[in-house]
């Protein structure tokens, strides 16, 4: 493990945070691309990632508040952003929602531009998830199998595994698919899917049955998006009249 990078007096670079800023580039810069492709208005399109970003790390944050507040003693601990301690749906969640918010205040198409999105953002949680894996964050079940890190099956690194094949599947599909907003659907399928297994792996508690928490919430994901999947692969056009 490497979780810092480098220092600069008594100021750690962390490992973790510079992957994260790198994939978040790199998914911008795959995004920009993506939109110029398709000929949506990029005008706003920085602006927009920047609170939508900023949004996320919020709904992380107050995610992880929720679920785990007994580690906290006091507000200041809460709202220490640099201690750590983010969920990633939360996250997912309020940015997402900004960035829609935007989206409809602009007069864009949302589906088209969260097609895009879910084809970029991958990449980006990609790098995020080896960030993880350098700052220690090997959460998972003890094994001495050649996939284990440190002498567990790291949930970080399948999910990271799972992140880039997503990613391909998605490309190849976006160059198919004429139904906007289904690239989204399919995207939140096959991660929340993926998590709901891999998410085994981790130590979180169990409420029932066996699943945690956060597996509830991506079975849910998985039930309602494949439902309206379904339903989006099942309309037809209607025939022209003339």
């Amino acid at each position: 493990m490497h979780p810092i990078l480098f220092k600069i007096g008594n100021f750690n670079f962390y490992t973790h945070g510079f992957l994260a800023v790198i994939g978040i580039v790199i998914a911008s810069y795959i995004l920009n691309f993506l939109a110029y492709k398709k000929g949506l208005d990029r005008s706003s399109l920085y602006d927009n990632l920047i609170l939508a970003i900023l949004f996320g790390i919020i709904g992380a944050k107050l995610a992880y508040i929720v679920l785990y507040r007994e580690q906290f003693s006091s507000i200041w601990q809460m709202f220490a952003f640099w201690n750590g301690g983010l969920v990633s749906y939360g996250g997912f969640i309020l940015g997402g929602v900004a960035f829609l918010v935007l989206l409809k205040k602009q007069k864009q198409s949302i589906p088209a531009w969260f097609d895009l999105l879910a084809t970029a953002f991958p990449i980006g949680l990609f790098f995020g998830r080896i960030g993880n894996i350098y700052a220690g964050d090997i959460s998972g079940i003890p094994s001495r199998s050649l996939l284990a890190v440190g002498g567990r099956l790291s949930a970080p690194a399948f999910e990271a595994v799972l992140l880039i094949a997503i990613s391909i599947l998605l490309f190849i599909q976006s160059r198919k698919s004429k139904k906007d907003g289904l690239i989204f659907l399919l995207f939140l399928i096959t991660y929340s899917g993926g998590r709901f297994i891999i998410d085994f792996l981790r130590a979180d508690p169990a409420v029932l049955l066996g699943i945690s928490l956060g597996q509830f919430f991506s079975l849910a994901v998985f039930l309602f998006s494949s439902i309206y999947c379904f339903q989006l692969l099942r309309k037809r056009r209607k025939p022209h009249v003339a």
